[in-house]
């Protein structure tokens, strides 16, 4: 996996960032001037660690924001990458790659980190992987499925796989309907 774009914001001296990376980057500038702010966020990134964030993490110019942001997007990805545990973020709209990103901010008296990936989901809001109304019946009539033909072969319900794989059935045949977003 190789990286393909950081996007840094509000992380020591860095307010926003956006670096295009190939096969080779060099940092280059006069001593404080950020480079190894850069570095060090791709360590804050790679650490999964909260035991290693400090409040001197935080950008202390007056525009900066409350979270500490740092994104990552990858590109060519090996095929047991693109099969394997992160196959949910690999986005056909993002290229071969896929994006991930990393939120640092203060709950209470403690600083947290959580990751976040990014998805396709359908712009259709029935479809989407939250939607939690598929064991109504007035959804399955709303969009034309025989809801009792239905439940009555799946002992009186309609599971969550069945609705899985009747999702999945319409992303396939709409795949021009798919928006990105934040998971």
């Amino acid at each position: 996996m190789k990286i393909k774009e950081i996007y840094i914001e509000n992380f020591r001296s860095i307010v926003k960032l956006e670096i295009g990376c190939s096969d080779l980057v060099i940092l280059v500038g006069r001593n404080s001037v950020g480079k190894s702010n850069v570095l060090l966020a791709l360590d804050l990134f790679f650490n999964i660690r909260d035991k290693v964030l400090t409040d001197d993490m935080f950008c202390t110019f007056s525009e900066a924001g409350s979270e500490i942001i740092i994104e990552v997007s990858f590109g060519e990805l090996a095929e047991s990458e693109r099969e394997g545990r992160l196959k949910k973020y690999v986005c056909p709209s993002l290229g071969p790659g896929l994006k991930i990103g990393k939120v640092v901010k203060r709950e209470g008296d403690k600083l947290r980190s959580y990751y976040h990936g990014w998805v396709e989901e359908p712009k259709v809001v029935w479809l989407q992987s939250d939607f939690k109304g598929y064991g109504t019946q007035a959804f399955w009539q709303g969009e034309g499925v025989d809801f009792f033909a239905y439940t009555s072969a799946k002992g009186g319900r309609i599971s969550r796989d069945l609705f899985e794989e009747f999702r999945q059935t319409y992303i396939e045949k709409h795949r021009n309907d798919l928006v990105l977003c934040n998971a």
